[in-house]
Parts: C-alpha cells; structure tokens; sequence
C-alpha cells in the first residue's frame, strides 16, 4: 500500500458460500476489501476476490485475526454465538 493511501474498509464474512460471493460481488465495486472464514479451500467468495481464511466457522481465533469494521455471517440458518468484538481487532483502533 501506498505511504499515506487511505486504508479501504473490511468487511469480514463467516461463511464463503454463494451468499458470501454475492455479498463480496457487492461489496468490491463500493471500494470494500472482503475477509471470509470458510473451511473449504477456494471457496466462492475467494473465487471473486475475498481474502479467505481456511477455518472452521466457529474457530474464535480465525474470527479475531480478521482486521476489519463489519462482520457477518452468510449462514441462512444462522447458529453462531455472539461473540464481544474487542477495540484492538477493529481497524484503526489500537
């Protein structure tokens, strides 16, 4: 990145399905970078330009090394914990 370029903000995606494609298919033109968490290698959302971590949906780990603003899930049956987001992990914020 370019000295003094303005960072783009994250969106972090657990889960990259066909709802995490078309959301990182939406996300990319409005100047969003896209972390997914998936467990599949080559996921969909990878395959249209997410940056992907290969890892369980439910790896709290994986979740907490991704830097970004907005988290969701592309799960239709959504069964994840909440989980508090601490300030370190947001971009920006230290």
């Amino acid at each position: 990145m370019e000295q003094g370029a303005a960072k783009k903000p994250t969106i972090g995606i657990v889960g990259g399905g066909q709802l995490g494609r078309m959301l990182t298919l939406a996300a990319k033109p409005l100047g969003f970078d896209v972390v997914v968490v998936d467990p599949g290698e080559h996921c969909p959302a990878e395959q249209v330009g997410a940056r992907q971590i290969v890892a369980n949906l439910y790896d709290e780990k994986a979740l907490r090394s991704c830097p970004l603003e907005q988290i969701t899930s592309q799960s239709k049956s959504n069964i994840l914990t909440p989980m508090p987001w601490p300030r370190s992990n947001r971009a920006g914020q230290s």
